[in-house]
């Protein structure tokens, strides 16, 4: 908060709604949203779904992005759909933690390759994000873009881009997570969505479009003081 209140009345831009609105909450007060960029690869991803249900989750191992939530879920579902297999992509300090607490029908495979990573989401079903906040959640933007959906907690800057990506956000909380994650897998496995268009995020062309427009704005309003020894205000970016 201290930080951000230095920001309070400078020309700021951030990538989603909710994102804007908890700026808001600490005093920024001039917050402009800029579409979220995202173009995925010119060469179409051509991944089988995998024939067992799959979750993928890829983040980094570190507390704020929850990963044991993810766990907690995993072994309260094994009951009801004991062929779950649970993908855990991502490196971090938490890593061989997580590794050592993870159940038997959850892999932690670490930090993997773009091209791995790319390929395990397209072959999931469901891609889970359960982060405590996000500026975006530009993970989510991935999977939609090669066919996997996601359900997400319903934080700042996640409820965004889930949303955009037609997947569904849900109480931040493992049992909520236990609760969803069979129906959505079950829909989604009998109906895998098609690809989304850049992910439900925005060409570049068009985020180029609205930083140009803000600049613009902002240039024609600066006044330069008269005193010189007085400091321009700046122009802020924030993204989470």
């Amino acid at each position: 908060p201290r930080w951000l209140n230095s920001y309070a009345n400078v020309p700021t831009l951030a990538v989603s709604q909710s994102t804007k609105d908890a700026l808001n909450r600490f005093g920024v007060n001039d917050v402009t949203v800029v579409p979220e960029g995202f173009e995925p690869g010119r060469t179409p991803v051509r991944v089988a779904k995998e024939s067992r249900p799959t979750i993928v989750w890829c983040a980094r191992q570190i507390s704020y992005k929850r990963p044991y939530d993810l766990l907690a879920a995993a072994r309260r579902m094994r009951s009801e759909m004991p062929d779950l297999q649970v993908w855990m992509l991502g490196g971090g300090p938490a890593l061989e933690k997580v590794r050592a607490a993870a159940p038997e029908n959850v892999q932690v495979l670490g930090f993997v390759s773009e091209e791995e990573k790319i390929q395990r989401m397209a072959a999931a079903h469901v891609h889970v994000a359960t982060s405590i906040r996000e500026g975006w959640g530009l993970v989510v933007s991935e999977a939609a873009a090669v066919g996997t959906p996601t359900v997400a907690y319903d934080v700042p800057g996640l409820r965004d881009s889930t949303r955009a990506a037609n997947g569904l956000v849900i109480p931040p909380d493992p049992q909520a997570l236990a609760t969803w994650l069979p129906a959505m897998l079950q829909r989604w496995q009998a109906n895998p969505p098609a690809p989304l268009p850049n992910g439900g995020a925005h060409s570049w062309d068009d985020v180029a479009s609205v930083i140009m427009t803000e600049l613009a704005t902002t240039v024609a309003n600066y006044r330069h003081p008269e005193d010189p020894s007085q400091a321009k205000p700046r122009v802020g970016s924030h993204a989470t």
